[in-house]
C-alpha cells in the first residue's frame, strides 16, 4: 500500500462526509450528524497516515523531505488543517 492509495480513500471520505453533513442539514437527523462526524474522524485518521506514509517514501528514495514541498502535498495537508481545525472546534 503506498500514500497515493491512502490519499485517494481519504478523499472519497471526505467526499461522504459532505454528503452526510448535506443530509444532516436538509433532514435534521441526529444519526446523520453522528455519522458524518465518526466519518470524518476516519478520513482524518486515513489522512494523517497518507501524510506520514509519504514522508516515509520520500525518506525510502532518498530525498527525506517534509511533504509540503509541491502544489498537492501542500493540498492534502491543507485538507488535513481544515479537518483537525473543524473537528476541534
Amino acid at each position: 500500500m503506498d500514500s497515493s492509495y491512502l490519499l485517494g480513500i481519504t478523499t472519497f471520505a471526505y467526499l461522504l462526509a459532505t454528503a452526510l453533513y448535506i443530509g444532516l442539514f436538509l433532514f435534521r437527523s441526529a444519526k446523520l450528524g453522528k455519522a458524518a462526524t465518526v466519518t470524518t474522524w476516519l478520513a482524518l485518521l486515513v489522512n494523517t497516515a497518507g501524510i506520514g506514509l509519504r514522508w516515509v517514501e520520500s525518506h525510502q528514495m532518498g530525498i527525506g523531505y517534509a511533504p509540503l514541498s509541491n502544489m498537492y502535498e501542500s493540498l492534502v495537508f491543507f485538507a488535513w488543517a481544515i479537518a483537525a481545525f473543524y473537528l476541534f472546534l
